[in-house]
């Protein structure tokens, strides 16, 4: 089972395709025009935003390789949405969480 369909893989992925300069001048426009740039601000969000395709891409490898049935069964076991997540999906997924951080 597909997670993303290609189009929107290809949409998430586009941002690994833009060259790092084209980040770099766009973030210095958009701190210009708010007055930060002297700020840590602008650093953190393109850090964050060459850094999510690969968080997504490393955490998507965790989701397929997973049994999707667990959080079916712990569902019908009765364990509310907030459950079946912290308690099946994150640790299943904390090795690709961990490795994309």
């Amino acid at each position: 089972m597909m997670l993303f369909s290609p189009r929107r893989l290809g949409v998430v992925l586009a941002v690994m395709v833009l060259p790092i300069i084209t980040y770099a001048l766009g973030l210095y426009d958009i701190a210009q025009r708010f007055d930060m740039t002297g700020s840590v601000v602008p650093v953190v969000i393109g850090q964050a935003m060459l850094a999510t395709p690969i968080v997504f891409i490393v955490v998507s490898a965790g989701l397929a390789g997973r049994d999707p049935l667990l959080p079916r069964a712990a569902a019908s076991l009765g364990a509310p949405g907030y459950a079946v997540l912290l308690r099946v999906e994150l640790p299943l997924l904390r090795v690709s969480i961990v490795a994309a951080a």
